[in-house]
């Protein structure tokens, strides 16, 4: 066989290669396609990533998942349907609740996966019940992972170079408008051992003698369970110095609203100064708080002021909002309105007032 024939044979050989090379690329890319479609119309679906049951409905009203750690990436999305037929599509895994209120998000933020309504209870719009079979499916990779990276902001449980004890425990006086310095403070919780804060404010509470605590984040059965609290807040805790509200997130919550009035009112009813706190002292803290300055006359710059702090503390994030914006609202007379709806009577809520006024 001549050299010129070989060489002919060696390239129609490659030829075919790269045929074949071509139609398994081309074959592949279809399937790819016709599957997308199918999986568009529910020909076919993406098998089951987990398989297990609603443990219980928290304090929250949120789902808790039976089972502690799955298969996902912070910022995933997945489809999670429950056997009593609520489903729901396309939802975001992150390690806590962000979103806006009223977004279904799933989340590892507790010992156990959530499936969590931000800022309300997920039963609410889902009637999900304990016991029931779950099963999750994953969306899309990194679908939710650009707004993942904005709402994750640094929260330690250890301090940073230069962050003194009070930033690290978000721990300060509150005297905006005519409240009377000393009165009351906030803080992170001095019972819950997951936030590494608990001897520091225990430290915090001893110095300031404060003689009152108003926990919005746990019961009362939820802090008598906890081991190893620090000497001074176990001694306040069987002297029943505090007042455990366990209260969600959702401020138009009628059961948030009905807890959140009784624990005021029950605070008027003991001598302070006062400590009011949940986790980290930011966010159920922080709209208490500004109830009780507005309530006091305390301008919309003071609270707002006063808010930011916390993500100062807890986030090292400085920030200068536009604080003109809302500039004709009376916020004495919402925060009288609101304690109303909490179930307050306004005498109740005058006697609240005189108290944080020194009177």
């Amino acid at each position: 066989m001549s050299e010129k024939m070989v060489k002919k044979r060696e390239n129609n050989s490659e030829k075919k290669k790269d045929i074949i090379i071509m139609v398994v690329i081309s074959l592949i890319v279809l399937l790819q396609i016709v599957f997308q479609v199918l999986k568009a119309v529910g020909v076919v679906s993406e098998p089951a990533l987990l398989k297990t049951k609603v443990k219980e409905i928290d304090m929250f009203g949120d789902a808790v998942l039976n089972v502690k750690e799955i298969d996902l990436n912070y910022g995933d999305s997945v489809d999670i349907s429950f056997s009593g037929g609520y489903e729901i599509k396309n939802i975001p895994y992150y390690p806590a609740f962000y979103g806006r209120k009223g977004d279904t998000v799933i989340s590892d933020y507790f010992d156990y996966i959530v499936v969590a309504n931000v800022g309300g209870a997920f039963i609410n719009k889902s009637d999900v019940k304990p016991g029931e079979k779950v099963t999750i499916k994953l969306n899309e990779r990194k679908r939710f992972i650009e707004e993942y990276k904005a709402y994750d902001v640094d929260q330690d449980i250890e301090k940073w170079e230069g962050q003194t004890d009070e930033e690290f425990i978000n721990a300060r006086e509150v005297d905006e408008g005519t409240v009377v310095a000393g009165i009351i403070h906030r803080g992170s919780s001095p019972t819950n051992p997951d936030f590494n804060r608990m001897e520091l404010m225990d430290e915090y509470i001893r110095n300031h003698g404060i003689n009152c605590i108003i926990n919005l984040s746990e019961s009362m059965d939820t802090i008598k369970s906890v081991k190893n609290l620090p000497a001074h807040t176990k001694e306040m805790l069987d002297n029943g110095q505090i007042i455990g509200v366990g209260m969600g997130v959702d401020f138009q919550d009628e059961d948030t609203k009905k807890a959140l009035g009784k624990a005021l009112v029950e605070m008027t009813e003991r001598k302070g100064p006062y400590l009011i706190h949940c986790s980290y002292g930011k966010d159920r803290t922080g709209v208490v708080i500004a109830i009780l300055q507005a309530l006091c006359g305390a301008t919309y710059q003071e609270i707002e002021d006063d808010y930011m702090l916390s993500y100062k503390n807890l986030h090292n994030i400085n920030m200068n909002p536009d604080s003109n914006q809302y500039p004709y609202i009376d916020m004495q007379a919402g925060a009288r309105k609101y304690l109303l709806s909490c179930g307050m009577t306004d005498e109740q809520i005058d006697k609240l007032k005189s108290i944080l006024e020194g009177k």
